[in-house]
């Protein structure tokens, strides 16, 4: 059996009542309610990242010149190891 359209209008008055009641719930805090502080959400703060820091000039290991190396050796890879 389908719900009536006054049904359907009468669920929907409901459930936007519903959001509003949760919504107001949710932006509750030790400042604007009866709550104590150590119930607030603390903002997730990000760790910095380590490394080098975007637009500073590299520290690079200067290259041998070619005129003073003796031996060149090139090796390949012959498989994939995963460590996960």
């Amino acid at each position: 059996m389908r719900p009536t359209y006054d049904e359907l209008f009468e669920m929907v008055q409901f459930l936007q009542k519903r959001v509003k009641e949760l919504e107001e719930r949710l932006n509750l805090n030790s400042k604007n309610s009866s709550k104590p502080p150590s119930t607030d959400q603390k903002k997730n703060k990000k760790a910095p990242k380590g490394g080098a820091r975007t637009g500073h000039p590299g520290h690079h290991r200067k290259l041998y010149p070619a005129d003073r190396v003796s031996t060149t050796i090139t090796s390949s890879l012959n498989e994939c190891i995963n460590f996960d």
